[in-house]
């Protein structure tokens, strides 16, 4: 079954994505969201952003609560936030605008919090996030011996 990272107090995982306009777009975030919801490990916070303006789409914009909403209700565990940017980083725009969600979140636990950035056109298989898990796990003790 699925777990969260504080049953075992190992790393808490802030996902976040960014998405572009188009209905191909749309229905792409909504498959990789949900995908990131069915997670052996769930993560704690899902991060949708977008930028208000696009410098690459000018005059298109994205409705982030459309990729959310159809999503059945039993996805909804992990806080699941949207987040426009004021400016468009292209890609970049996932890590510019999870940094500051980012901070708030470690301002407690902060050596248990790590940023994942996904893409927006992609469905993850079921162990990815755990697979990281044991990556970081693997890593701390190796640091300790």
């Amino acid at each position: 079954g699925r777990r969260s990272a504080h049953d075992e107090k190992g790393p808490l995982f802030l996902v976040s994505l960014c998405t572009v306009p188009g209905i191909r777009s749309v229905k792409l975030a909504r498959e990789s969201v949900g995908s990131l919801l069915t997670q052996w490990l769930m993560p704690e916070v899902v991060l949708l952003v977008a930028p208000r303006n696009y410098t690459r789409f000018p005059g298109q914009s994205v409705d982030l609560k459309a990729i959310w909403k159809p999503l059945p209700s039993r996805f909804k565990k992990p806080s699941f936030r949207f987040r426009y940017c004021a400016m468009d980083h292209g890609p970049g725009s996932k890590l510019l605008c999870a940094l500051p969600v980012l901070r708030r979140l470690a301002a407690s636990n902060s050596d248990r919090w790590f940023l994942v950035l996904a893409d927006d056109d992609k469905a993850y298989k079921p162990w990815v996030l755990a697979g990281i898990a044991c990556q970081f796990r693997f890593s701390f003790c190796k640091e300790s011996v």
